[in-house]
């Protein structure tokens, strides 16, 4: 049997064991304008068994006390659900942020785009990075390990 036919002799349910990949459609290929920006989202990728979604933010160091947030939704902003990014490290006057969205526990994952953004409060005030108002892109697929 070659590797292409367990795509489609058996129903979806019995195809095995899969892992995610990710697939980021809008993503900017060069986020130089954004180096300046109060908050920039830097990347996201997978962990190395699929089950979390890993994000970077960087932030301009404006105060000790902030508070960097990833907001996410799975059905066009009829819902929304939020993460609280850690600090991570600071590098030259910018502060490294890390999140995490675990994905075991959403539904349909393939069948429906992620958006997201990322907010950061500092001294009473609030940033974005919403990819200039697109928002953040990120499509699912499974990759079947058979």
């Amino acid at each position: 049997m070659d590797r292409s036919s367990c795509y489609f002799s058996l129903p979806p349910q019995e195809l095995g064991p899969y892992e995610w990949e990710l697939s980021t459609p809008n993503f900017p290929r060069s986020r130089v304008s954004q180096e300046t920006a109060p908050v920039r989202l830097d990347r996201v990728y997978l962990s190395n068994d699929s089950m979390n979604l890993f994000g970077t933010v960087v932030v301009a160091n404006l105060a000790y006390h902030k508070s960097v947030v990833c907001r996410f939704t799975m059905d066009f902003w009829n819902t929304i659900s939020e993460v609280t990014a850690q600090h991570c490290r600071e590098i030259e006057g910018y502060d490294v942020f890390t999140f995490t969205v675990g994905l075991a526990e959403l539904v349909d994952l393939e069948m429906k785009p992620m958006f997201l953004c990322v907010r950061y409060n500092v001294n009473g005030q609030e940033f974005w990075d919403n990819n200039s108002s697109l928002n953040f892109q990120l499509d699912f697929r499974k990759r079947y390990l058979c």
